[in-house]
């Protein structure tokens, strides 16, 4: 029976071998290690808080302001800088914009059917347009006063504190304002079909002590809104900790 030849290998060839297999390993680990730790092009680094900010952001007249320039509120302290300037959401604004359109169609359509029937009969053409006259300075009224309060019925964050600003009539202002150190909790709150469309909801923040608690209602991007209140809360706590 034929016994089969097996060559002798030499040690030095079999430490090169051991030696070639082993970085051929560490290649093979290296390779698997990179790809492993290849970030997929298709999801970037997820942004900052300010970088989304920044994103959403628009004009200081608009409902949704970040880090604004050249504005400025009464009360406001020396070197305090505007993060956020909030108002309602502009879809908030459809109902009061429909009945101002629905006011404006009325004589329009209201007189030309009394006059078919009659019911214009006893009233001169004089009366009939000082009524009409009225009529359209009660509804432009109306549709500028609703603009005004939504323009002027701000949401406030600096660095240091949170302030509302309500106006309730032309002639009355209510501010309330509360240091951030005050700031115990904050939440966002988002109901109804259409607050999730347009992304918009209400953001409550409770404070301690005799700090009054503060609302901004109806405001776009609730979520993130939190998200910086919440951050600016862990940066004044740290303030204080290291503190002597």
């Amino acid at each position: 029976m034929p016994r089969l030849k097996v060559d002798n290998v030499e040690p030095d060839e079999a430490a090169r071998s051991e030696e070639l297999g082993a970085s051929n390993s560490e290649v093979v680990g290296s390779a698997v290690e990179k790809t492993s730790l290849r970030r997929d092009p298709r999801f970037p680094n997820e942004p900052t808080t300010d970088e989304e900010l920044r994103r959403v952001s628009g004009s200081p007249m608009a409902a949704f302001a970040a880090f604004p320039a050249q504005v400025h509120f009464s009360g406001e302290h020396k070197d305090e800088d505007i993060i956020l300037l909030l108002r309602a959401h502009p879809v908030t604004n459809v109902p009061w914009i429909l009945i101002v359109i629905g006011m404006g169609l009325l004589p329009l359509i209201v007189l030309p059917l009394l006059s078919a029937i009659g019911g214009l009969a006893g009233l001169s053409a004089g009366t009939i347009f000082v009524t009409t006259v009225f009529w359209y300075m009660g509804t432009f009224t109306y549709g500028l006063l609703n603009a005004l309060y939504w323009y002027f019925n701000v949401g406030i964050v600096t660095g240091e504190r949170i302030v509302d600003i309500d106006w309730s009539n032309v002639i009355y202002r209510d501010v309330a304002s509360a240091l951030m150190s005050k700031v115990q909790d904050v939440r966002a709150d988002q109901a109804g079909v259409f607050a999730g469309v347009f992304d918009f909801g209400s953001v409550y923040v409770q404070t301690a002590g005799t700090e009054p608690n503060i609302e901004f209602l109806r405001v776009p991007h609730p979520q993130l809104v939190v998200r910086k209140i919440q951050e600016l809360m862990a940066a004044e706590e740290k303030e204080w900790e290291t503190k002597p």
